[in-house]
């Protein structure tokens, strides 16, 4: 993962993430994962669902309706928002 600051960072990224989602969530959540594929633990993924009910019943997506390859930054992005991107997230390439 990695979020505006890193040199993986690109302009494209910039305009059709960053920029669309800055109204909505802070730059510093902001994170994107490729090659779009997360592997989220029980915990992680229950926190996402909750994220809603933390919000107070407003709903996060659709914030991302016109993000670029919206999975590959909503995944991430939720999980910085719940502050569980720098301590329990691991960003390794994993193959099976």
């Amino acid at each position: 993962c990695y979020g505006r600051n890193s040199s993986r960072c690109t302009r494209f990224d910039e305009h059709n993430c960053w920029d669309i989602l800055r109204d909505s969530i802070p730059g510093d959540a902001i994170n994107k994962a490729l090659p779009g594929w997360c592997f989220l633990s029980r915990k992680h993924a229950q926190l996402i669902l909750n994220i809603p009910s933390q919000l107070g019943g407003l709903n996060l997506w659709p914030a991302f309706e016109r993000v670029w390859a919206p999975e590959e930054v909503y995944f991430p992005t939720a999980l910085s928002l719940c502050g569980h991107m720098d301590d329990e997230v691991s960003r390794r390439a994993l193959t099976h």
